[in-house]
């Protein structure tokens, strides 16, 4: 609670001095502590340990710095609480603003649910008049077909009735009947099968599935890093991680030769020996370990079986991958570059995002816009895909500057960031999504990690609750736990909350 006056105590006379109740004798001390009057006695003995002076020493003290303190609350304090509020009205504003914004959002996804609601019935309608149509005019050829039947059968049997024909007429004009009759079926089945079928099923209306495509609501304040464990692994940078439960984590060493599995407290586990130095791994779908070698321009596959480690190597020449992550259909995205160390494209230069099989077939390449001629990316580090389809990837415009791209599957932008409230440049290293398609992004240089949604707009900066990262460089998912790699070859380990506030 702010501290307020009580302006009663403002008077022009001296407010009377009451007796101490315990020892008689006069409340002229003043304990600083507690803010009450006191007695002499009182102060040497209950309040001993406090800070006590004479009512009048102090007060003539306290006067000689009035002028000074005075002059210091108008000059700082004051102007300084003024420029609180100010901060308040302005985010008052700003939240006013942004609630308009999330308003229209919603509005606006409301109108696309009925525009499209819409055109559902009308294809349903324009299927069930269609199915009206069919009947019917299949019925209608059967009525006539029906109707002509009757017609000959009356005109038949009306001339056999007669009986003004010769025997052989007679003979010949009964077996026509007779055939006729054949051709009349017994079942009505062919009818039956006219009966009109389109039905109309309707779905029981369940609230959750309604909220739920009208959009959640996503309470940014409830996403939340805690931490579970902290310890150093080593000396060099944690290049890259991929967690292979809530409580195991793959690791590589920046300059190692390993790939080693690590427990909550640092603990080994297993290791992949690669007898070489790589620039990024991932696990595949069925645990084998994928790794790129940027400079032998190649990616490894290396899978355990019960007695040792088998691997398959994939060129990727004349480009080389500087980072492999797992895609969605159980291949793998790699970034494929022809200069890791130029940012300045021409003509030539091939910078992209290549889809492609663990036995190396290529699937799909992005690298140029819908015009066949717009790059998508100058010097792309590192792509991850979605549960939702789309591509996520890191791209350095330059040494010091790099920005996330979200493309559609089929190569569309759909957005980019270039960072939010920073003090320094944004240089993101790795990136993750979470099952609700939000984005996770390790930025360094500002020492946090940054929460996009899923259309790759920002929420917040991430930091964690209890401790600060190292620098943070590398990360990874696993259930409700991210780890992540630091500089310093310290390892976080945090729980992450992201709850949906329907």
């Amino acid at each position: 609670m702010a501290h307020t006056i009580d302006k009663s105590n403002f008077k022009t006379a001296q407010i009377a001095v009451n007796n101490c109740k315990i020892h008689n004798r006069t409340t002229d001390q003043y304990c600083e502590d507690c803010g009450v009057l006191l007695c002499l006695v009182c102060a040497r003995l209950s309040h001993v340990q406090h800070k006590c002076e004479a009512v009048q020493k102090l007060a003539d003290d306290k006067k000689k710095v009035l002028k000074t303190t005075s002059l210091d609350v108008k000059e700082r304090y004051i102007p300084l609480l003024h420029r609180r509020i100010e901060i308040i009205d302005n985010i008052k504003k700003e939240n006013t603003n942004r609630c308009r914004e999330q308003m229209a959002i919603l509005l606006r996804h409301h109108d696309v649910i009925l525009k499209n609601l819409a055109k559902i019935k009308e294809g349903h309608k324009e299927r069930l008049m269609e199915n009206l149509s069919t009947k019917n005019a299949a019925l209608d050829l059967m009525k006539s077909e029906l109707e002509q039947q009757t017609e000959s059968l009356t005109e038949t049997c009306s001339v056999l009735d007669e009986g003004n024909m010769t025997d052989y007429s007679f003979l010949q004009s009964f077996s026509s009947l007779e055939n006729t009759l054949k051709t009349i079926p017994r079942s009505r089945k062919d009818i039956s099968s006219s009966f009109y079928s389109m039905l109309v099923s309707p779905q029981k209306i369940n609230s959750l599935m309604l909220e739920s495509l009208v959009g959640t609501l996503l309470d940014t304040n409830e996403i939340t890093l805690s931490e579970v464990a902290s310890f150093v692994f080593g000396a060099d940078a944690i290049n890259s991680l991929a967690a292979s439960s809530e409580s195991a984590c793959w690791l590589y060493e920046d300059r190692g030769t390993q790939i080693v599995q690590i427990g909550f407290q640092g603990e080994v586990l297993n290791t992949v020996d690669l007898k070489r130095e790589c620039d990024a791994f991932t696990r595949g779908p069925h645990n084998e370990i994928i790794v790129s070698h940027l400079e032998e321009q190649s990616i490894s596959v290396i899978a355990s079986t019960s007695s040792n480690f088998h691997e398959e190597n994939i060129s990727t020449k004349p480009l080389a991958p500087e980072g492999v992550t797992l895609a969605n259909n159980g291949g793998i995205l790699v970034t494929l570059v022809d200069d890791s160390t130029k940012f300045t494209l021409d003509a030539t230069s091939r910078r992209l995002v290549r889809l492609m099989t663990l036995s190396g077939e290529v699937t799909r390449d992005y690298e140029y816009r819908e015009d066949g001629k717009s790059r998508l990316f100058t010097l792309p580090r590192r792509a991850i895909q979605k549960r939702n389809g789309d591509i996520c990837v890191i791209d350095f415009l330059s040494e010091t500057q790099g920005i996330i791209h979200v493309i559609s599957i089929e190569g569309q932008k759909l957005s980019a960031y270039t960072g939010q409230n920073l003090e320094q440049n944004f240089l993101p290293t790795d990136i993750l999504a979470d099952d609700q398609c939000n984005i996770i992004i390790t930025d360094p240089t500002n020492n946090v990690l940054h929460l996009l949604n899923s259309e790759g707009e920002f929420l917040k900066l991430l930091t964690p609750s209890k401790s600060s990262f190292s620098i943070p460089i590398s990360l990874t998912l696993f259930g409700e736990i991210i780890w992540v790699g630091n500089l310093d070859g310290r390892v976080n380990i945090y729980r992450y909350r992201n709850d949906i506030v329907l």
